[in-house]
């Protein structure tokens, strides 16, 4: 059954996932282009130390990337599900309304990690040429709020699609749009490492709490 639910959602995000993996792969050649401009121009040594002592993020272009990931997944995903009502008739297959949702939502989730995945290899493959791996780990700790917001954004996003009340969908709306913000009032170099445990629970509860209005839709509740 999940194999089946993962071909049902394939064929809605191959074209969005690879046109999103070419976005990913010109960032990272944006981030290339930029240290390689700086070392040359500036010189090895003042570059360092900008980017050591003086906290150039110069990858900080990618910190909304993520966020243009989820969107652009959910909507992909939940649009034709919502807009033709197909969600209704997936949830009456011979399998659990729990089961259903979370292997639906678990596809754009795989899809999301794999983007990221390319994201952070291209990161690390540019950092290694020019810098130790500190800075590399420096880097991860400081995007790793970004990537959480986007997996929080989808999951919420998937959650406000399902939402059939109008009312909670606006409640939601705004709930979720809290959270993600908050991760964005620092773009400061490891601003949000000791945070980083309670980010990542918060945004689980995003992708669980997909069950509550998926349950809702499917009793027709209003």
């Amino acid at each position: 059954m999940y194999l089946a639910i993962f071909y049902k959602e394939w064929i809605k995000l191959r074209s969005a996932s690879l046109v999103l993996l070419i976005i990913s792969v010109l960032f990272i050649v944006q981030i290339w282009l930029t240290a390689s401009y700086n070392m040359r121009i500036n010189g090895g040594e003042i570059y360092w130390y900008y980017v050591i002592y003086r906290n150039d993020l110069f990858y900080n272009s990618l910190f909304f990337l993520p966020l243009i990931i989820g969107a652009v997944v959910v909507t992909v995903q939940f649009t034709p599900e919502m807009s033709a009502d197909r969600l209704k008739l997936t949830l009456h297959l011979p399998a659990s309304d729990t089961f259903i949702l979370l292997s639906t939502v678990s596809v754009g989730t795989i899809f999301i990690c794999i983007l990221y995945f390319v994201i952070l290899a291209g990161l690390f493959l540019v950092i290694m040429m020019y810098f130790p791996i500190q800075i590399f780990i420096s880097a991860l700790l400081t995007i790793l709020p970004k990537l959480l917001a986007g997996l929080a954004l989808y999951w919420a996003g998937a959650m406000i699609f399902i939402e059939s009340n109008w009312v909670k969908r606006i409640l939601l709306t705004v709930a979720s749009l809290i959270f993600i913000q908050a991760l964005y009032i620092s773009n400061f170099i490891e601003a949000y490492t000791r945070m980083l445990p309670g980010i990542f629970v918060i945004s689980l509860v995003f992708s669980i709490s997909v069950l509550i209005s998926g349950h809702r839709y499917r009793r027709g509740a209003r």
